[in-house]
């Protein structure tokens, strides 16, 4: 019985996780918002409990864009206009870059209420798979494979070709918070062109 619990609940879950990713498509679809989705990103709190989405739009500011250097190492450089741009340069290169894949930093996180059936089904059966002893990693990589080929096969599908998304959508999944490298990165291997996915690697070695 235990053997069959984890494949039946991710077949469970993989109907439940289409259904909600195609209302939220729809929600964007018929949306007023006329700036376009440039990234996209199933979002949770962590271990798969409590899914969301955020999305980052054109024209959305980055929080980080106006971030100083340190005013001691300022002071430092104050005579040395050279050294002070070069570094000004690369701190504005790296905030946009974090701004530019980390889902944390986005306006728009879970404006609607969605994932509904994903939620319950996770919620309901999640535990069971716990209790039975099957190992945590295990049931979460699944979760995760299973995300993975949900929003793949709906790029692939042209479901997110409409006039709600921009012309080169940055994919995602993620968790809140600092517990996010793993999965971003192994989302970002399928879901992302070669473009995109350097940004991930760097932005995951610059914040590990």
């Amino acid at each position: 019985m235990t053997i069959k619990l984890l494949p039946e609940f991710i077949e469970t879950l993989r109907e439940a996780v289409h259904n909600d990713l195609l209302d939220l498509i729809n929600v964007f679809n018929q949306g007023s918002n006329s700036n376009k989705i440039e990234a996209f990103c199933i979002y949770s709190a962590g271990g798969f409990r409590g899914i969301g989405y955020a999305v980052r739009r054109e024209g959305d500011k980055n929080t980080h864009q106006n971030m100083t250097l340190d005013t001691e190492f300022l002071s430092l450089v104050e005579d040395h206009s050279d050294i002070e741009t070069t570094f000004t340069r690369q701190s504005e290169q790296n905030n946009d870059l974090y701004f530019q894949i980390c889902a944390d930093e986005w306006e728009h996180i879970n404006e609607f209420d969605t994932f509904i059936h994903t939620n319950n089904t996770i919620e309901s059966e999640i535990d069971k798979l716990y209790n039975a002893g099957i190992e945590p990693k295990a049931i979460q990589f699944e979760i995760l494979r299973l995300f993975i080929d949900a929003v793949s096969s709906l790029v692939n599908k042209g479901a997110f070709l409409s006039s709600a998304f921009a012309g080169n959508v940055f994919y995602s999944i993620q968790f809140a918070g600092s517990s996010n490298a793993s999965v971003l990165l192994e989302s970002s291997k399928t879901l992302n062109n070669h473009e995109w996915h350097k940004k991930v690697e760097q932005f995951v070695k610059e914040n590990a």
